[in-house]
């Protein structure tokens, strides 16, 4: 049985041929189009989640879902380029436009992973409370479940049309659901009395998410180079 995430994936190539440029463009604008939606939706639900709960882990996950959209707004540029043919000043066509897009996506995580360790060590040094809401942990829980599906469904066409670009993609999405659940044992703990959990959670989400920029870099820098 095909999961819904692989069954959209399959859905929007409708057996076309993923090695046309056409086909590529149309199907890397749709993931990023999906992807700038959901992740407004989730950087909205996960500030208000903050706002009601005071804690700054929840802002940090908050503010990285919303450099997640910016980075598929980075990727839609990409596929557009990508798609565009040969001419007389790029003979061999457009294609790596979508590595470097991919790349500019592993510096947006690399920024976020910076701004969040640099105001968790802050945090540490001066701990303030949480206050763990029922509706903020429902917030958090919902926002797990979407970037799973979000892991999936860009796993499926990116290996469906060998993309960097949305494997990087998938990617991010997978370090933000174990981002996420790391932010909200933290905030659970520090709310039960370790003030300095919420961020210590917050450090070792940054440090996590910086370990996938780097990965992100790594796997999109090498086609670049000539691999």
């Amino acid at each position: 049985m095909k999961l819904p995430s692989q069954w959209l994936a399959e859905r929007i190539l409708r057996r076309r041929d993923p090695a046309d440029p056409a086909v590529r463009t149309a199907c890397g604008q749709t993931a990023g189009w999906l992807g700038a939606g959901l992740n407004l939706l989730l950087a909205a639900a996960k500030f208000l989640a903050g706002a009601l709960s005071g804690s700054l882990a929840m802002t940090g996950d908050a503010l990285n879902n919303l450099t997640d959209a910016g980075s598929s707004v980075v990727t839609l540029a990409g596929f557009r380029v990508a798609g565009h043919a040969a001419d007389k000043e790029h003979p061999f066509g457009h294609g790596r436009a979508e590595y470097v897009s991919g790349f500019v996506v592993s510096l947006f995580i690399l920024l976020v992973a910076f701004e969040l360790g640099r105001d968790s060590v802050a945090k540490l040094f001066a701990p303030t409370g949480v206050t763990l809401t029922w509706p903020a942990v429902a917030l958090l829980g919902a926002s797990v479940l979407v970037k799973g599906w979000m892991w999936r469904f860009n796993a499926a066409l990116g290996r469906q049309l060998d993309s960097e670009a949305l494997r990087a993609t998938a990617e991010d999405s997978l370090s933000d659901c174990a981002a996420t659940l790391a932010v909200l044992l933290g905030a659970w703990l520090s709310a039960g009395g370790w003030v300095r959990m919420d961020a210590a959670a917050g450090l070792g989400v940054a440090l996590f998410i910086a370990w996938t920029g780097v990965k992100a870099a790594r796997e999109t820098l090498d086609p670049l180079l000539g691999r």
